[in-house]
């Protein structure tokens, strides 16, 4: 998946000299590993062989002297020749055990992983009708400072949300309260007055439809990767959902259509197409809760307007929370939040945006003069 990274910065000697040194590494380990084992059936053998000699010669000598009788040694050299195979069983079977020993470990540590988030389902919610954050601060785990700070506000369904603000504001982080991904404090964040935390995570899941800023492919069919998420959908449906996401014509341009692999993580896709196929994955689902994560940015002008026209007039009885960088993207929304530093600092409509002349105002006017 990195090789276009590894080819525009020119290192593929480093690359291969890098994957030379690991696979001698292997190379080396492995023939010490096999010099081992090609030792082992000779001198097990040999040892054998010198068992049988001693034991013959040291019976017959005992037969001689009427220590012992004819039959004890023959039954001897039987008993002998039983345990030659236990011995090589033991061997493998001690190599068996090492080597499951070492899968095991890997397996245990991913085992004794604990998920951040329990479902604990104690409420049924059929669909999200309103959604309330009071006063919700978050905080990542592994850090210190919370990225999102005494946010509060309403989404009534069928509502369209923007939001909006400088790089590291939180807008990613604000998409993904509404997946569950984290725990957060009790009644931060509630669903038709149910607190998030006492619906099952499958059911919120269930009515989310995600589309991220990394556009996550799979090394499958155009086709399979749009119906990932709804795989019952007939074929009216997938042409319905990559006609909202503006997609039939590049489909148009592949060369077995809805057939063509789009190899390991998209590779063979423009940027604009693996937003649009993520999209149109999204829409064929037919979310209650669609979070579109600057999933717009890759695509000219007219696209985008093409898109934004589908979704208002698909989706107006579905809430739509949209994060962009490019203004236009949500400048019809029924309400556009800007987040700065993790609050709300301006929020309202894009006409009384723009009367504030704040943040909102000053982006919008500086990014149409350079359209």
């Amino acid at each position: 998946s990195g090789l276009r990274v590894i080819r525009s910065f020119v290192q593929e000697p480093v690359d291969v000299k890098r994957f030379d040194d690991v696979t001698t590494d292997v190379f080396e380990k492995n023939m010490h590993v096999a010099k081992i084992d090609v030792l082992f059936e000779p001198i097990i053998k040999l040892l054998v062989g010198f068992s049988y000699l001693i034991g013959l010669s040291f019976g017959t000598y005992l037969v001689f002297t009427n220590d012992i009788t004819l039959g004890q040694l023959v039954a001897f050299n039987i008993y002998l020749g039983m345990l030659i195979w236990p011995m090589y069983a033991f061997g493998e079977l001690i190599n068996v055990i090492q080597r499951g020993t070492a899968s095991l470990d890997r397996l245990e540590a991913t085992m004794r992983v604990k998920p951040l988030i329990a479902s604990t389902p104690r409420k049924h919610v059929d669909r999200p009708e309103r959604i309330e954050m009071n006063d919700l601060t978050f905080t990542y785990p592994e850090t210190a400072h919370p990225v999102l700070r005494d946010l509060n506000m309403t989404i009534e369904q069928g509502t369209t949300i923007g939001i909006v603000g400088p790089t590291g504001s939180g807008k990613t982080t604000f998409l993904r309260q509404f997946l569950r991904e984290y725990p957060i404090g009790r009644d931060m964040l509630t669903v038709n007055g149910v607190p998030y935390e006492d619906v099952a995570l499958e059911t919120v899941r269930g009515w989310t439809g995600y589309v991220s800023q990394e556009h996550l492919l799979f090394s499958k069919s155009v086709r399979d990767n749009i119906l990932f998420g709804a795989g019952e959908a007939t074929e009216a449906e997938l042409q319905e959902a990559i006609r909202l996401a503006s997609f039939e014509k590049d489909i148009e341009t592949l060369e077995q259509g809805l057939e063509t692999m789009v190899g390991e993580r998209g590779v063979t896709l423009s940027g604009g197409q693996k937003q649009r196929l993520s999209i149109a994955r999204a829409m064929l689902k037919k979310p209650e809760l669609l979070l579109l994560d600057d999933s717009l940015s890759a695509v000219d002008a007219k696209t985008e307007s093409h898109i934004i026209d589908s979704i208002r007039s698909n989706r107006h009885q579905s809430t739509t929370l949209i994060v962009a960088h490019r203004l236009s993207a949500v400048a019809h929304a029924d309400e556009i939040i800007v987040l700065q530093d993790g609050m709300i600092s301006e929020r309202g409509t894009h006409d009384s945006l723009m009367a504030q002349n704040g943040w909102y105002a000053q982006q919008f006017e500086r990014q149409s003069e350079e359209m």
